[in-house]
């Protein structure tokens, strides 16, 4: 089959200063086979007399309904890309941009999200950029950004608390966010209930729960982490505890998805792996033999 990719992009607003509202981040209200505040392909697809590749989807995990979206081919035209995207909005500054205008500073995009087709090309991602306008360079300056990607995961829902990596102390004017699957044709996956917060909803108990692997276990010389469901960006601290509570490894991770790590040094036992970002703390056990 054909690769191909679609995606989402909606824009978010800020109500107050602990928790901020994506407009239709619920995907509760639609119109005509659109979701309020998306803009898709859909009507493309039809044009093309195939299926849209943003649908409304129910049940949902909160709520009557959530959004599905699919990557769409065309025997005539190729890849079809299912795309949504926020029209141009005039800032405060006047300057036409893509976006709502935002001055919040969240700490954390949350949601949940689930894989529809089960193939280890089905691929999900979220992402996050929060920008200003640059009057002397005339562009949006990224504040901070921040995303998940998930290969082959789940089909259950899944919860995901992505930090935001800030690089500026400003504040910004503008936020938008990006849905995305892609792989074969007819790939999909759907996502609910999208929120931006100051602190994450999601702790460490519950955290266990996120969709990330450490394999093989029992091992005797390397573990391999799965960690694209966490959405970790920037440094990520790693550290491997033995039963008594020592700490016996720690190395630092950079933007990594699946990192390796050498544990051949290690007395055979069981220990604690144990990741760090943020304000998260995500632990795993596992077997040296």
């Amino acid at each position: 089959m054909k690769k191909a990719f679609t995606f989402l992009s909606m824009i978010c607003l800020a109500i107050t200063s602990q928790s901020q509202v994506i407009p239709n981040g619920n995907f509760e209200t639609w119109a005509a086979g659109e979701p309020a505040n998306w803009t898709t392909f859909n009507s493309l697809a039809s044009f093309l007399f195939i299926e849209a590749p943003a649908v409304q989807e129910t049940p949902a995990p909160e709520g009557s309904s959530c959004i599905n979206i699919s990557v769409r081919t065309s025997l005539l035209f190729g890849v079809i890309p299912g795309l949504a995207t926020t029209g141009e909005m005039d800032l405060m500054t006047g300057t036409g941009t893509s976006g709502f205008p935002t001055t919040e500073r969240p700490n954390f995009f949350e949601g949940v999200y689930k894989h529809n087709e089960m193939n280890n090309s089905d691929t999900a991602i979220a992402l996050i950029t929060l920008t200003k306008w640059n009057p002397t360079t005339m562009t949006q300056d990224v504040i901070a950004d921040g995303g998940m990607l998930s290969i082959g995961g789940t089909s259950d829902w899944t919860n995901f608390s992505m930090p935001l990596n800030y690089s500026s102390d400003l504040n910004p004017d503008s936020c938008s966010i990006v849905l995305a699957t892609f792989g074969s044709d007819g790939n999909n996956c759907s996502f609910d209930n999208l929120r931006l917060t100051m602190t994450s909803n999601v702790n460490e108990q519950a955290s266990q729960n996120f969709n990330w692997m450490v394999y093989p276990n029992p091992t005797n010389e390397n573990l391999t982490l799965s960690l694209a469901a966490l959405g970790f960006l920037g440094e990520t601290q790693l550290e491997i505890y033995a039963i008594d509570g020592q700490l016996v490894h720690s190395e630092k991770l950079t933007n990594a998805i699946t990192p390796s790590v050498d544990v051949s040094h290690l007395p055979n036992g069981q220990y604690e792996l144990a990741l760090r970002n943020g304000n998260r703390r995500l632990a795993k056990t596992f077997v040296k033999y």
